[in-house]
């Protein structure tokens, strides 16, 4: 009895092993046959012809071997002096990235659009940059809203630095990309992983191209820095409108906590319960389900307190200036509508623009809508330069009173 079952247990253990060798060489097999059949196509023709790189040409021309020595292909590797669009002047943009054309968005991807967009981004420091130095300028001045302490105006001019300069990590990325904001493909996810052992297919390491595709993880970096930034930013003012209180104290060093040294998952795409969730990590556009906002929930509760927080400190601070001249001289018919919380605008406004860009820009692609984006943002930065002025001028009034 024993030996049959042995016998039996030894058969099954033996077919099971034959199915899963069965299952490998059959995927292999099929992979194999993609890479015969899928021939490279050239970037933005949707041509089959075979692209070769040119050392590869010169190697089949001259009839020497196709082998490259392992320095010459380690060299050809990690040559710094190739990159995206591989042009002289920043001006010269890379033709439309393949993965716009299904999506009928190649047509708003030429240079002059992208080299606006570009243009625009850029014009975010010398604005801010303004604005800080009038803080700097007038700091005693703004220094007699805060008890007199002058120190209290750096956090000021600190928390829109922070933000200003926040937006250097999404330049960068963008600059990666050629100022193109197409579909993103992670690299990291290319085989082979412990999800896929295999090793990948023409098609899938095609997908991971520049020339196709945008990085998901250089855009996951990006948002972690950006958003870094952001928090710190608005704690900053907060700290410098309130005060160095145990409070102020507590929400800039947890926020300097989450931000670096804490758990980077859940991420807002894998956070339960899902319906709570999905509006921060998803959006469908024409049946298509695109990922937003790659960021841990962590960062992302710490910059939504963060974000409250500083409402109410815009309101606190620049509110009884505004309520005390309101209406504006060009807008007499917004006299009913006195309110402190004209205040919160000018932040409301940059998270507008934010918005715009995370949750539409990057869902439909359309570079346009890029660039309006960064133009409301930029109105957001703006609009702190003439309320920080009529402060400067409502002080000056009363000293001279």
């Amino acid at each position: 009895m024993n030996s049959s079952v042995r016998a039996t247990s030894g058969v099954c253990e033996r077919s099971t092993l034959l199915k899963g060798r069965t299952i490998i060489i059959q995927r292999g097999l099929s992979r194999c046959l993609k890479r015969q059949l899928t021939p490279h196509q050239t970037p933005h023709t949707g041509s089959s012809a075979i692209r070769l790189r040119p050392r590869a040409a010169s190697r089949i021309s001259t009839g020497a071997s196709s082998s490259p020595s392992a320095s010459e292909s380690e060299h050809e590797m990690q040559n710094p002096a190739t990159f995206f669009p591989d042009t002289n002047w920043p001006a010269q943009k890379a033709p439309p990235k393949a993965s716009l054309v299904p999506l009928n968005q190649a047509q708003h991807a030429g240079e002059l659009t992208l080299n606006v967009v570009e243009f625009i981004h850029w014009l975010a420091f010398p604005l801010g940059f303004y604005v800080a130095h009038y803080i700097f300028v007038e700091a005693p001045v703004l220094a007699t809203y805060l008890n007199g302490d002058t120190s209290r105006v750096f956090f000021l001019m600190l928390g829109l630095m922070c933000q200003v300069m926040g937006g250097i990590c999404g330049i960068q990325m963008h600059m990666y990309e050629g100022w193109q904001v197409t579909p993103f493909r992670n690299l990291l996810e290319l085989p082979p992983t412990a999800k896929e052992p295999l090793p990948p297919t023409p098609a899938e390491v095609d997908e991971t191209r520049v020339i196709n595709y945008n990085n998901a993880w250089l855009r996951a970096v990006a948002y972690h820095i950006l958003f870094t930034f952001q928090t710190l930013g608005l704690s900053f003012f907060s700290l410098g409108v309130f005060g160095y209180t145990p409070e102020m104290k507590a929400l800039l060093g947890m926020s300097v906590a989450v931000a670096l040294v804490w758990r980077r998952k859940p991420q807002l795409s894998e956070a339960e319960p899902k319906w709570l969730w999905r509006f921060f990590c998803e959006r469908t556009v024409n049946g298509v389900t695109y990922p937003i906002m790659p960021l841990s929930v962590w960062l992302f509760v710490m910059f939504m307190a963060n974000t409250l927080v500083n409402l109410w400190a815009y309101k606190e601070f620049f509110g009884p200036d505004i309520a005390a001249v309101w209406p504006p001289s060009l807008l007499p018919w917004l006299a009913p509508l006195k309110s402190e919380w004209w205040a919160v605008l000018a932040p409301l406004i940059v998270a507008a623009g934010g918005f715009i860009e995370g949750y539409f820009v990057e869902t439909s692609f359309d570079q346009r809508m890029h660039g309006l984006a960064v133009i409301i943002m930029l109105m957001g930065v703006g609009l702190h330069y003439p309320m920080y002025w009529h402060m400067v001028q409502s002080a000056s009034a009363m000293v001279g009173v």
